[in-house]
C-alpha cells in the first residue's frame, strides 16, 4: 500500500496537464489543513458522502478537549489544534507571555529555526498523524494525500505527519507505505466540493 503524503505544488492548479498519482487507485484519502480541514475518502473510485453529504469532515473530530470550543461547537476539534488561525495563535501567545517580540509571524520563524515555532509545528503534525492513522486504520486506503497552506509552509508538519501515521497505524495497514511528496493533482475539484460541504454543514449546525 503505497502512502503518497505530501504538499500540493504551485504548479498543479485545477485543470492542468498533471492529472495526479490518485488516478492509478480507487481507494485513497485526500486531505487539505490550511484555515480549515477536511479529508476526501474515496472507496473503490466513489467518493463517500454521507448520509447528508458531509462525510470527510475530519477538521471536526475530537482530538483534544482542552483545546476549546470550536466554530462548530464542539470542543477539541482537530481544527483547533492544526489550521493556520489557531498555529499562529498560539505562536504569538507565547511570545506574549515571554514579553518577547512578536512581530514576525509564525512561518517566518518557523524559517528562522525558531523553538516555540518548531514546537508548534511537531504538536501540530503529531495531532493530524493520529487522526490520521485513525483513518488508515479504519478505511486501509492505498494512498494518502496531504496538501494545503499548512503543510505547504510548514513542512515540518507534513513530516512530523508522516512519521506518527507509520508509528501509530496498523502494521498490517502500513506494510507497504512509501511516504512521498506528492500533489493533488486532479484532486482539486474534490477538494472543492468538501470544503463546500463543509461550510454548509456549518453555516446549518
Amino acid at each position: 500500500m503505497p502512502c503518497l503524503l505530501g504538499r500540493r505544488r504551485k504548479d498543479d492548479g485545477a485543470g492542468g496537464e498533471n492529472k495526479g498519482e490518485s488516478a492509478q487507485f480507487e481507494r485513497f484519502v485526500v486531505v487539505h489543513i490550511g484555515f480549515g480541514i477536511v479529508a476526501g475518502i474515496m472507496i473503490n473510485g466513489s467518493l463517500l458522502r454521507g448520509y447528508r453529504n458531509v462525510g470527510g469532515l475530519l477538521g471536526h473530530t475530537t482530538v483534544d478537549e482542552s483545546a476549546g470550543r470550536c466554530r462548530c461547537g464542539n470542543y477539541g476539534c482537530l481544527e483547533n489544534v492544526v489550521t493556520f488561525p489557531i498555529l499562529e495563535a498560539a505562536y504569538q501567545q507565547g511570545k506574549a507571555q515571554g514579553q518577547e517580540d512578536g512581530s514576525i509571524s509564525l512561518v517566518e520563524a518557523y524559517a528562522q529555526g525558531d523553538k516555540d515555532a518548531i514546537d508548534i509545528c511537531l504538536n501540530a503534525g503529531k495531532a493530524l498523524g493520529i487522526a490520521l492513522s485513525n483513518l488508515v486504520n479504519l478505511f486501509n486506503p492505498e494512498a494518502v494525500y496531504i496538501g494545503g497552506a499548512v503543510p505547504e509552509q510548514l513542512p515540518l508538519v507534513l513530516e512530523e505527519t508522516k512519521r506518527t501515521i507509520m508509528l501509530r497505524a496498523n502494521r498490517f495497514a502500513t506494510a507497504s507505505l512509501r511516504p512521498e511528496t506528492s500533489s493533488f493533482g486532479n484532486q482539486e475539484g474534490l477538494i472543492g466540493a468538501l470544503t463546500l460541504a463543509a461550510t454548509s454543514f456549518l453555516s446549518n449546525s
